[in-house]
């Protein structure tokens, strides 16, 4: 195998070395120019390469555009699909937005700064790219939407692209001109809110709400009884469940059960879109609760529900696009990750403006995407932001992303100590797997 390191960055061309030498023969390039060059001798030598790590930012000319020229280069060649170099770009986190614009135009996935031999090594598992030691079956290893995604990239064609835009074009109009309804939140969550923002609120209180809706009802009392949660003896009435699984975590339960109606759709494509941001929301809020609980707020079941509609306009979004863009093929959905970023905080905002949610909650939901953060961001959008990534970190989501969890701007300033990560990833498993018997 042959491995070409671009970086103009001589440290990093040494690590990266020191990581992939042990797979592959390595070579070198400082700069685009000196990388297409090699590149080209490569392939009119009928040696081509197998995998580029490629740097986004470099004098005379940048990893997007050497990205774009070997791209290019194939499809004038008309390199089967399968025989096209895989390239992995490199980048500072910051770069996000390059990073996406990278993918649309065709990288096969991205790497972070300062490089992690284990991510690194998941990637090129990923990429079907063999690691010598270890048992061919580890590569099959990976969750089965992340699997499926990358190879959307390529399935695109052309037309799928301007059909994706011209719907995503309509519905923000729509959005824009109030021609979209915005759904409504249950009674029954704005109710269980009051009693639960309430310091004389007693278990009786929570009882009578929640007894309104008998479907909750049963569920509530089922969750007390599932493996998780379940005691000596079985509980048959709703206050003694309450009590079972506690004042907030009632209240956090009835919360995800009400919004996973949000999630239902007959449409078969999106269904299996929706699970996936369902399970991804999620995700999340447990995620978001366990950090809190980490740092010692007195938010935990507040931030619960901030990870759990966090991604809400998401879910607009999915809910309005014209589904014949998949075509019967939920992977294409990785196409619409760099615009969706731009449009569903907005959307989410929207939502919870409608739903009554204050001022402060309604700014974390539109704040929690990760841009721009710094010292004066809110310590709620920084845990949500930690909390998303942590769910995709996971494999909950819809999009093909794993995210480097201690590189992000939210965990340096919530100065949260990365190897506290695991404990916390281990958790929302356990959390996930409970919730299975509820929801």
């Amino acid at each position: 195998m042959k491995f070409l390191i671009v970086d103009d960055d001589a440290v990093s061309r040494q690590i990266l070395t020191k990581i992939l030498s042990d797979f592959a023969e390595c070579e070198h390039a400082k700069n685009g120019v000196e990388a297409l060059s090699i590149y080209k001798k490569g392939f009119e030598d009928w040696a081509p390469f197998d995998l580029l790590t490629l740097d986004i930012s470099m004098p005379e000319m940048d990893g997007k555009k050497v990205l774009q020229t070997i791209r290019a280069i194939e499809n004038e060649k008309r390199v089967p699909k399968d025989k096209r170099l895989k390239i992995l770009m490199s980048s500072a986190q910051k770069e996000r937005e390059t990073i996406l614009e990278c993918v649309q135009i065709g990288c096969d996935d991205y790497i972070t700064k300062p490089f992690d031999r284990e991510i690194i090594l998941k990637k090129l598992r990923k990429l079907g790219i063999s690691i010598p030691g270890e048992d061919t079956k580890v590569a099959m290893d990976e969750p089965v939407q992340k699997a499926a995604l990358p190879e959307a990239r390529h399935a695109i064609t052309e037309e799928d692209k301007k059909k994706l835009k011209d719907s995503i074009q309509r519905v923000v109009h729509r959005f824009k001109t109030g021609n979209i309804e915005l759904p409504v939140l249950p009674q029954i969550i704005d109710d269980v809110r009051k009693v639960m923002l309430s310091p004389n609120s007693t278990i009786d209180d929570l009882a009578k709400v929640i007894e309104k809706d008998s479907v909750i009802s049963i569920r509530i009392i089922a969750g007390a009884n599932s493996p998780f949660y379940r005691g000596a003896e079985k509980i048959t009435s709703l206050d003694k469940a309450i009590m079972r699984l506690g004042f907030r975590e009632t209240g956090s339960i009835i919360n995800a059960i009400t919004n996973k109606n949000l999630y239902d759709t007959k449409d078969p494509v999106l269904q299996s879109l929706m699970q996936r941001q369902w399970m991804h929301s999620l995700a999340s809020a447990y995620a978001a609760k366990g950090i809190a609980q980490r740092l010692q707020l007195d938010k935990a079941d507040y931030l619960f529900l901030m990870g759990l509609t966090h991604d809400i306009g998401m879910v607009l979004l999915l809910r309005h696009l014209d589904s014949s863009f998949f075509d019967r093929d939920a992977s294409k959905i990785n196409e619409i990750y760099p615009v969706a970023q731009k449009v569903h905080a907005e959307f989410g905002a929207a939502i919870v403006k409608r739903w009554g949610f204050s001022d402060d909650f309604i700014r974390i939901i539109f704040l929690h995407d990760g841009q721009g953060f710094n010292a004066n961001t809110p310590k709620e959008a920084l845990i949500v932001n930690l909390a998303f990534n942590m769910a995709y970190r996971l494999g909950y989501g819809i999009f093909n992303i794993e995210p480097d969890l201690a590189q992000l701007d939210s965990t340096r300033l919530l100065r949260i100590d990365p190897d506290s990560f695991d404990e916390i990833l281990n958790e929302i498993k356990e959390n996930i797997t409970g919730a299975s018997d509820i929801f």
